[in-house]
């Protein structure tokens, strides 16, 4: 059954996955797929589970953070390209 496909392809259903999943609205997403890291203060604390084009403007991202990190009412969140390589990821500050 799940534990053959974690075992064998590291596939988690979305709704065996821990941790609670957070909407951001950005403008542009560039470089964002799903697996992309969500940082907090440079810590990875989750991770992207998808990405949607919204009309007529902007994207609409749904992560999941880990249960034991609050992410702040007040944290910006903004997309950052790697300097070399990688992938973008989502950072809040």
């Amino acid at each position: 059954g799940v534990v053959v496909l974690v075992v064998l392809f590291g596939y988690v259903p979305s709704m065996m996955r821990s941790g609670y999943p957070i909407q951001i609205n950005l403008p542009r997403a560039g470089g964002l797929h799903e697996t992309s890291p969500v940082l907090l203060s440079g810590i990875v604390v989750g991770q992207v589970e998808r990405v949607e084009l919204r009309a007529p403007a902007g994207v609409l991202v749904v992560a999941r953070v880990r249960d034991s990190v609050g992410i702040p009412s007040d944290a910006k969140p903004s997309v950052v390209q790697p300097l070399i390589g990688g992938s973008a990821s989502i950072e809040f500050n």
